[in-house]
């Protein structure tokens, strides 16, 4: 299981996928709580966000197990630990922000819809008393990644635009091929016979 050695130089297709599929959830559910008022569809719209965003980081990290990334591009080691922290502070938040919100909810006394089936589940029995405390830590830990999806955001653009080391081009599609330094081969044109 995830013994082989990923030496292409970039994410496959499917982790490029749950990628994208994630950030599109996460800005979804960061739009609908930024415009809902407590009782609107806007609040249904954040806890379906953020229930496919939990169901799609399962998935994505099933998927990450079983599916070495390619190597880190070449630069500083403090680049590829900075990226180490960043990342792996990204899959925890994707995996625990959903399950606190759904668990907020239930503490409520509201069950949770489970994304693609006609029925909802609780994950506790309420406690009201509990509901407050788990929403607060929901949402301090939406907002301080508010500043971590930055970073990652900033970190990007920073390779692509500065650096032109073709760390971007490792998680889009249809990439064209990464030299071993991360930079793209190369394209001959029709003058270069």
């Amino acid at each position: 299981m995830g013994s082989e050695l990923n030496t292409s130089g970039r994410y496959d297709r499917i982790a490029v996928g749950f990628h994208w599929l994630s950030a599109a959830l996460i800005a979804l559910a960061y739009v609908a709580i930024e415009m809902k008022s407590p009782h609107t569809a806007w609040m249904s719209i954040h806890v379906w966000a953020g229930s496919v965003l939990w169901l799609v980081s399962v998935l994505r990290l099933v998927w990450r197990l079983c599916h070495r990334a390619p190597p880190p591009s070449p630069g500083p080691a403090i680049f590829t630990q900075l990226s180490r922290v960043v990342h792996g502070a990204l899959y925890v938040f994707v995996l625990t922000q959903p399950l606190l919100g759904m668990l907020s909810y239930s503490l409520n006394g509201k069950p949770v819809p489970l994304v693609g089936f006609p029925w909802a589940i609780y994950l506790s029995a309420p406690a009201p008393h509990l509901a407050h405390s788990v929403k607060n830590i929901h949402e301090i830990i939406g907002n301080v990644f508010y500043g971590v999806i930055g970073v990652h955001a900033c970190a990007a653009l920073f390779h692509h635009f500065l650096l032109r080391d073709g760390t971007m081009r490792r998680m889009s599609f249809g990439s064209p091929k990464l030299t071993a330094r991360g930079s793209p081969v190369p394209r001959k044109s029709g003058l270069d016979c």
